[in-house]
């Protein structure tokens, strides 16, 4: 199953590359090395889970990986809301999920294998208020008629899928091994398959999105 993640991913990154020449001049290029870093930086996760070294695989995932994933994204939703009336909601989102990441390993720093569940937690609720403005603002607008040209669509769809499916497994991890650990093996799995959802829909924005976005209302 993790090999099927990987491939996923490597769709997402290559397929990048492959419209490189699309994107070539505009932040959409970001994009295509975000997921460059995500290949990198699972076979670095890897590589530390082959090796049996816990603490340090859980230490490169929450002081490095998943705050640059979070905060990647709170930029894509910046980028692409410059063109709306209030764009500040995602800077103020990433302040608050930086402030919220930095207590939640302030208060557990003597916990060598501790997993920043809180900051995981708002980091999601955050996202899930972009996502959902962005599809707000989408069928309020012209740009509904041409939903499947829309890049952010396919993304925020794969993070709807992704982000929200996993926020139980990643969210209540420790509750979960210690309560229920019969639980964790079918979560995973379900956490392995949306992320290979969100992949895939990663891919097809690369396919089918443009890269500019106009919103124009529709009344």
């Amino acid at each position: 199953m993790n090999n099927l993640l990987i491939i996923c991913e490597l769709i997402a990154c290559l397929t990048g590359y492959v419209y490189w020449r699309k994107l070539k001049g505009t932040y959409w290029v970001a994009f295509s090395v975000y997921l460059t870093f995500i290949v990198i930086s699972e076979q670095i996760g890897g590589y530390f889970a082959s090796r049996y070294l816990v603490s340090q695989n859980i230490a490169f995932f929450n002081y490095f990986e998943i705050p640059m994933e979070f905060l990647f994204f709170f930029w894509l939703f910046y980028k692409t809301s410059k063109s709306l009336s209030f764009n500040k909601l995602p800077i103020i989102c990433a302040i608050i999920y930086l402030s919220s990441w930095v207590y939640d390993n302030m208060a557990n720093w003597h916990k060598p294998e501790f997993l920043g569940t809180n900051s995981y937690n708002a980091g999601n609720l955050l996202l899930l208020i972009l996502i959902l403005r962005h599809f707000i603002v989408l069928v309020t607008s012209d740009e509904i008629l041409n939903f499947r040209t829309n890049r952010m669509f396919w993304i925020c769809g794969g993070l709807l899928f992704y982000y929200l499916g996993s926020a139980p497994f990643y969210g209540f991890r420790s509750f979960f091994i210690s309560n229920y650990p019969n639980l964790m093996k079918p979560f995973y799995t379900l956490v392995l398959v949306l992320n290979c959802i969100m992949y895939l829909m990663f891919a097809i924005s690369f396919i089918w999105g443009k890269n500019t976005i106009s919103f124009k209302s529709s009344s």
